[in-house]
This record gives structure tokens, sequence and C-alpha cells, in this order.
């Protein structure tokens, strides 16, 4: 079972790594479509070259690109995006700031 102070729950969200993902998850959630399209034409070139284990050599090159293009969207794009309109934003919220 999982719950608050349960030590499988200490083990995957006491994870900095895992807490990175979840703060990279917006980035994650946009780039992975993107990689798909590789997956899906590489696997049968792996295929003739390696045999079976192709399928999860691709997996691993497709989740570490996606990872990897994440965290660059999340540097260079998401978080100078936060930084550029949270300076619009009160309490009011950013629509009065603007309107203003």
């Amino acid at each position: 079972m999982l719950y608050l102070n349960s030590p499988l729950a200490k083990l995957l969200f006491a994870n900095r790594s895992i807490h990175y993902l979840g703060e990279i998850s917006y980035s994650l959630h946009l780039a992975h479509p993107l990689f798909m399209p590789i997956k899906i034409r590489s696997q049968p070139l792996l295929d003739q070259a390696i045999g079976s284990a192709s399928h999860y050599v691709v997996l691993i090159i497709a989740v570490g690109a996606t990872i990897l293009f994440s965290i660059m969207l999340y540097k260079l794009v998401e978080m100078p995006g936060r930084r550029f309109f949270s300076q619009f934003s009160t309490r009011k919220g950013v629509l009065y700031q603007v309107a203003h």
C-alpha cells in the first residue's frame, strides 16, 4: 500500500531524480511525441543489426533523448518564460496587471 509515510512512498518520492522528472514533466509531455517517429523508424533497422534486443536498445535511446531534450526545453524555454511572465503576476492575477 502506498501512503504518505510508507517506505515505498519515501523511496519513490524522496528520490532527487524522480523529483526532477516531476519538475520537467510539462517539458517531457511536450517532447515525447517528437521521439516516437524516430523509435518507430529505427526499430526495423536495429532488428536487422542486433536482433531481438533492438527493442530495448531503441527504447533506452528514445527515453534518454526525450529526457535530454526535455531538460533543454525546460531550461531554455520554460524557466525563462516563467520568469518573464512572473513579472506581470500579482495576487489579482495576470490579466489585472496587463489590463491596468
